[in-house]
């Protein structure tokens, strides 16, 4: 026996909601484990100074015009998650705001 499942037309009435870049909210990013939030701090750790340099200046780039002190945001999602850090808790600022902007997303 074969079953045929109605067409349904649709037709747009109303308004269309279009994203507003200016109204976004940063939150942070909780992996789901230790071993992946470890691993991505490891990743960090793991690039050279001017790698983290450039790379912290385009996040901040790319977030400022969107969001106010987005680098003590970053710096304040760095405490939260420094545990995963183990014997590397003293870490140059700018390595530690990368840090929090991986454990951050909008």
């Amino acid at each position: 026996m074969t079953s045929t499942v109605p067409t349904v037309h649709a037709k747009r009435i109303g308004p269309t909601l279009t994203p507003d870049r200016s109204r976004v909210l940063m939150r942070p990013f909780y992996p789901s484990t230790d071993d992946i939030a470890r691993r991505i701090v490891a990743s960090v750790l793991a690039l050279s100074d001017e790698d983290v340099a450039r790379l912290l200046s385009q996040v901040l780039g790319e977030f400022e015009d969107r969001h106010e002190h987005v680098e003590k945001f970053f710096c304040n999602r760095f405490t939260q998650v420094r545990h995963y850090l183990g014997e590397a808790w003293e870490t140059p600022s700018e390595r530690q705001a990368l840090i929090g902007a991986h454990f951050t997303h909008e």
